[in-house]
């Protein structure tokens, strides 16, 4: 089992890598560099496409071939789309960027965390899914406020290339790392032997409430936490003098992953002492308070507050995969989380577009535009926790002795 446990040691550094998005804080300047606003616009769009129809194709391609070859196959996309990014300057080169970003994105998610829960229970050390996978996303966000950082100044003295050179470096590097890691043990029933019969497995799964509870739960929780994220910069606009937007955007950005970070450490205590029903409504309580705060305030106060508004991936994240994971057999995991996140990733792409047609035509970022959409997206997820609380299922109330399940 020495190979297995090199999975565990090394999957702190292996997610600190994948995460350490140096272009995130430049990448809209760089393309509107290079682009009219339209073009860079359906850049966005072609990622979304991709990433929508990778999501669930890599999660059963993981189920049926093993984490490690979808790991690497994710790492290695992550670094070519890096490296043309940073060499090329044609649309379509970016357009193919974009794709390949897209297949890093896709073919990462779910697999990353089970490739962690199937060595830990290969080792009958399950208990410390929780503990381990906290650790590791908080290092990842400490990191990645510290990349965040350098992303500025790399970008002043090399130019907007660097910081996708570097990029590509760093998954490089994660997938160095990733063709170390060795394919853990699967239990339970193969994979079936097609897609839609594997999707089939999944949805049955959610017979158990649970399940379903967590999936409803997750669902809105990629809707609202991405709310403050996509409204922050106009916001911000508001507060803070033209001039220092850019700088001030960066700054926050950094600060909220650290601030992330350190939640992130607190994740098993809190699991411990509220169960996972509790934590997983507190970070939709606060994600929803914070959207309503920006609807009905525009204040340096609220921008504050909105340093916390990753609590629902820093604390939500690793709490809910630990509840998950025991549920659910290793051979329908990657492909059951990969359906999570492409139910998350549809409900909100159709809350930006009922926003966007609530707006109207030639809609601008005047702030009480904002407020009202800000406020009618607070009051859907004061809505949507109130739901939630009402229907959270028994067991995942109750407090989980975390010390108890080690022994």
């Amino acid at each position: 089992m020495e190979a297995v446990s090199f999975n565990i040691r090394y999957f702190r550094a292996y997610l600190v890598l994948i995460r350490l998005d140096f272009w995130m804080p430049v990448f809209f300047l760089y393309f509107a560099r290079m682009f009219s606003l339209d073009r860079v616009l359906a850049l966005e769009a072609i990622y979304y496409a991709a990433v929508v129809l990778f999501e669930v194709p890599s999660g059963y391609f993981s189920d049926r071939f093993g984490r490690k070859l979808t790991l690497v196959t994710a790492a290695i996309a992550g670094a070519f789309s890096g490296m043309v990014f940073a060499t090329c300057s044609t649309f379509a080169a970016f357009a193919g960027a974009q794709v390949l970003y897209a297949v890093f994105m896709a073919f990462n998610s779910g697999s990353d965390t089970s490739l962690l829960y199937d060595s830990l229970k290969a080792e009958g050390r399950e208990a410390e899914m929780l503990d381990v996978e906290a650790d590791a996303h908080s290092k990842s966000f400490f990191f990645g406020a510290l990349a965040a950082i350098c992303a500025g100044t790399a970008a002043y003295f090399g130019g907007f290339r660097t910081v996708y050179f570097i990029s590509g470096a760093t998954y490089a590097g994660a997938a160095l790392l990733a063709c170390r890691f060795t394919e853990p043990p699967m239990t339970g029933q193969p994979p079936e032997k097609t897609m839609l019969a594997q999707l089939g497995v999944c949805v049955r799964a959610m017979r158990e409430r649970a399940l379903l509870w967590i999936f409803a739960f997750y669902v809105g929780r990629t809707v609202f936490e991405h709310i403050p994220y996509e409204f922050f910069q106009p916001y911000l606009s508001f507060v803070v003098p033209h001039q220092w937007i850019a700088l001030a955007a960066g700054a926050h950005l950094a600060l909220t992953k650290f601030v992330s970070a350190y939640i992130a450490t607190r994740a098993s205590r809190a699991a411990a002492r509220w169960g996972t029903a509790r934590v997983l409504l507190f970070v939709n309580g606060v994600v929803t308070a914070l959207i309503l705060l920006m609807g009905l305030w525009v204040h340096w106060i609220v921008v504050v507050l909105l340093l916390g508004r990753q609590v629902a991936h820093g604390l939500g994240e690793t709490v809910m995969n630990a509840a998950i994971h025991p549920r659910i057999g290793s051979r329908i995991r990657a492909t059951y989380l990969s359906l999570q996140s492409l139910a998350g990733r549809l409900a909100f792409s159709a809350s930006l577009g009922a926003l966007s047609w609530w707006a109207g035509p030639g809609a601008d970022t005047a702030p009480q535009v904002l407020s009202k959409m800000l406020l009618a997206m607070g009051a859907f997820g004061a809505a949507w926790l109130a739901a939630l609380a009402w229907t959270s299922p028994a067991e995942l109330r109750r407090e989980i002795d975390i010390e108890a399940q080690a022994r």
